[in-house]
């Protein structure tokens, strides 16, 4: 399948690696939409568990998987906890505090819009909105209710001039 354009864009420049983690409850739905919907690749699909591991996490008898897809030069890692359960603080708000969101870079936003739309997906609005830089973007929750940014850059031309 092909990457749609995509590029994961990090909400902040504080995370120093090539990898955004993202803890999910319904890890085969996302797969479906990553994978699926938006190209991305399986890289990896592992299942972490044992006493070194639960020191590292600070957690009892920790046992989940993780996914990795590869979003050009980046990979997305998703996080399925099989014990124990965490709470569902997904949820998360744009202006609240934490990570709220993340964002694909795309070629065409009105087009993955419509077809993540098709797929039962709702966004916050039903076209890409222009912003006053020139950027489409769009938003939509995904089976987590984790917030996903849908980006478009502006092509600007400089009309032969030089700056």
């Amino acid at each position: 399948m092909g990457h749609l354009g995509l590029k994961l864009h990090p909400v902040s420049d504080a995370h120093p690696a090539n990898s955004r983690e993202y803890v999910y409850l319904i890890m085969e739905k996302s797969l479906s939409l990553y994978q699926e919907l938006l190209g991305l690749d399986k890289v990896q699909d592992v299942i972490f568990e044992g006493e070194e591991v639960g020191k590292l996490l600070e957690l009892k008898d920790p046992k989940f998987r993780i996914v990795h897809l590869k979003v050009r030069d980046d990979i997305l890692e998703l996080m399925e906890f099989i014990q124990p359960a965490g709470e569902n603080k997904a949820h998360l708000m744009a202006n609240d505090l934490g990570i709220t969101h993340f964002c694909f870079r795309v070629e065409n936003a009105a087009e993955l819009i419509l077809k993540i739309q098709a797929a039962g997906y709702s966004f916050s609005s039903d076209t890409p909105v222009t912003t006053p830089t020139g950027r489409k973007v769009g938003y939509f929750r995904d089976p987590d209710g984790i917030l996903v940014e849908i980006l478009q850059e502006p092509i600007f031309s400089n009309c032969g001039n030089e700056f």
